[in-house]
């Protein structure tokens, strides 16, 4: 791609998050594309799979704004670890994955997103084998707007969102993490909840940071966001690349 166009990849990872209601599951999810629909922009939701059908009226709407759904995993349970699952098993998740979600989205899958953006080879090679476009997992770096920015102008790489739709419900403030927390394999699923110090918890003032952070990007007159599959296309003969 050309260094003078700046891709921005918008994604919203649609979790089970069975912390709260699938009422208010789906509202976080409409306020999520309600926001995209605001800037007429292309984003690609990755949906667990096996939850997919709760929100089928939500991916209708999206698909029908022009974004795109894309594999979240199959349960997003603890034994969903793409880093160290058994070859066999990468493939039975990611197989049925892909089958329950092409279901409910009536579309060829193209884009996944493992549950707490763990990979390996095996399952680089699983996702060609099964027709994947794109793996967004790993992002190499971490980094304010404006240096990616001007990265991508020279490099013509994507700069890459990443935000959980229930994020806008969560009310509260961080809480010491338990003993159950601080248990070696739960650190090494879900990182070291230490860092859930550096959240901001208030879901109305996330809500609005993300609007003006999204008007902010769209003023810039070169950026074009994209679906990660209209970037992998764009690629030309790419068949799969990390997102960073």
């Amino acid at each position: 791609m050309s260094g003078t166009q700046v891709p921005i990849l918008i994604t919203w990872d649609v979790d089970p998050d069975r912390w709260t209601s699938l009422e208010r599951r789906k509202h976080a999810f409409s306020m999520a594309a309600d926001l995209c629909e605001k800037f007429g922009i292309h984003v690609t939701f990755f949906v667990t799979a096996k939850f997919a059908n709760e929100y089928r009226e939500n991916i209708d709407r999206v698909q029908d704004l022009g974004s795109e759904v894309g594999c979240h995993g199959w349960t997003h349970a603890d034994e969903e670890d793409y880093d160290s699952m058994s070859l066999a098993l990468q493939r039975a998740y990611i197989e049925e994955a892909t089958r329950g979600l092409e279901i409910v989205t009536h579309k060829t899958v193209h884009s996944f997103r493992s549950p707490r953006v763990k990979t390996s080879s095996d399952t680089l090679r699983i996702l060609a084998e099964c027709g994947y476009q794109v793996d967004s997992s790993v992002c190499s770096q971490r980094i304010d707007f404006v240096r990616l920015y001007v990265e991508s102008r020279r490099t013509g790489k994507p700069i890459v969102y990443l935000a959980h739709p229930t994020e806008f419900l969560i009310i509260g403030k961080w809480k010491p993490a338990g003993l159950k927390e601080l248990s070696l394999q739960h650190i090494r699923t879900h990182g070291f909840l230490v860092r859930n110090m550096l959240y901001r918890l208030a879901g109305e003032a996330l809500f609005s940071a993300t609007h003006k952070l999204f008007a902010y990007m769209a003023s810039f007159p070169d950026v074009n966001f994209m679906t990660c599959s209209d970037y992998a296309s764009a690629l030309g003969d790419v068949k799969r690349f990390i997102a960073a």
